[in-house]
Order: structure tokens, then sequence, then C-alpha cells
């Protein structure tokens, strides 16, 4: 598996990585402070073509175009990830 996506969050605090021959995006802390700390991932619906980040309502989420033609999107809990 190769990666094609790594992208920062405006604010700093986040990273995403994602690869055409995966379904799973992977969310990481780019911050030292919290030691580059794996948050998790989240599984979508096909492979990942390609993922970034955007801001709806106030909140920070993620969209990701997948190979099967369509836009999928989740809201990072940036309120959990604070309290850690």
């Amino acid at each position: 598996m190769f990666i094609n996506t790594i992208k920062c969050s405006d604010d700093g605090r986040f990273v995403i990585v994602s690869s055409p021959e995966s379904e799973s995006v992977y969310i990481f802390s780019q911050r030292p402070e919290d030691d580059f700390a794996v948050y998790g991932f989240v599984t979508l619906e096909g492979y990942i073509q390609s993922s970034a980040f955007a801001v709806h309502d106030s909140k920070l989420k993620v969209a990701a175009v997948l190979s099967n033609a369509t836009l999928a999107a989740f809201t990072i809990p940036v309120d959990t990830f604070n309290k850690k």
C-alpha cells in the first residue's frame, strides 16, 4: 500500500493520511506536546481517491472522494481530543 494524501488541518492540530488502496482515513496529532498521537481511523464505503479537511457549521470535518464515485464526509470529534 502506498500513501498518496497527507493533509494538515489549518489550525495545525491534525493530520489525515489516506491511500487509493485503502478504505480508511487515519487521523494523527500534528503537535509534539501530544506526542504525535494516532487518534484512530475511519473506514469508508470505498477506496479513497482523495481526502481533505473542511469546516462546516464551525466543525472540523474530513471529506473524501471514493472509488465508487461518492463523496463521504465525517466530523472529527475535536472536543474529545481536547480532553486528552
